[in-house]
């Protein structure tokens, strides 16, 4: 039996081994979470109150709404020198914009490109995208873009964002993302598998089944830690 509890905690280091080294990889490079909001502000689309007409700064629009997008760093690195690119769908337009680094509370600014192209062109397709220039995006912060939107249909506008630059990688920000508690996630998880593995030895599964729940119960260390983290956060907020 010693043997077989040996083998299970072998097979469980492997997996938490395996899982360890793919995070490391996957640090190599940058990954910011993207959180957008939309609220409507007026819409002429409606009969019940009579006809409604819909004004922003003088010209006509249909369904007005405010559109929040927050980029969020929440790596261990800097991120600087980089273009951030919102666009639209094409039901829809851009009538105003306004970029803060919440790090400082300092305005962004749209980049030369697009305001030369802006000043030369009378184009109706640059109603559809903004291009804001960052010049530096500090670990644990966020830089928030507000968009005042028309749409011609009663809905949601689409928002894509897109950042300009090499090794950085954008995704959904997510109310719970294990990335975010570092070595507690690890921890935790070290000591969940201990008592997994003791729970197995002492049951009567079969050796080589108790070693496959081992190595799957290792490399799933950090989502089963960040899970009992984020369990505990909860219920701490909860009581408090």
């Amino acid at each position: 039996m010693t043997n077989e509890l040996i083998l299970m905690l072998v097979a469980a280091f492997v997996g938490f081994a395996a899982n360890y080294f793919l995070e490391r990889f996957r640090d190599r490079m940058i990954y910011l979470k993207k959180k957008i909001t939309n609220q409507a502000i007026a819409s002429s689309h409606q009969t019940y109150w009579g006809n409604i007409k819909v004004l922003y700064n003088e010209l006509e629009t249909v369904h007005v709404s405010l559109t929040k997008v927050e980029i969020i760093n929440d790596s261990n690195r800097d991120i600087d020198n980089f273009n951030l690119l919102i666009t639209c769908d094409n039901n829809s337009r851009i009538l105003a914009s306004q970029g803060t680094n919440m790090d400082n509370q300092m305005p962004l600014h749209l980049t030369e490109e697009y305001l030369i192209a802006k000043k030369e062109s009378n184009s109706v397709n640059l109603d559809k995208f903004v291009q804001y220039s960052v010049k530096v995006l500090n670990r644990k912060s966020s830089i928030i873009i507000d968009l005042v939107l028309d749409s011609s249909l009663i809905q949601v506008p689409f928002v894509e964002v897109i950042i300009e630059k090499k090794g950085i990688k954008l995704s959904e920000y997510k109310i719970f993302d294990q990335s975010r508690y570092g070595w507690s996630i690890v921890i935790t998880g070290i000591l969940a598998l201990l008592v997994f593995d003791l729970a197995i030895y002492f049951s009567e599964i079969e050796r080589q089944l108790a070693i496959i729940l081992s190595f799957i119960a290792g490399a799933l260390n950090f989502f089963i830690g960040g899970l009992i983290v984020e369990g505990f956060k909860r219920i701490k907020s909860f009581l408090t």
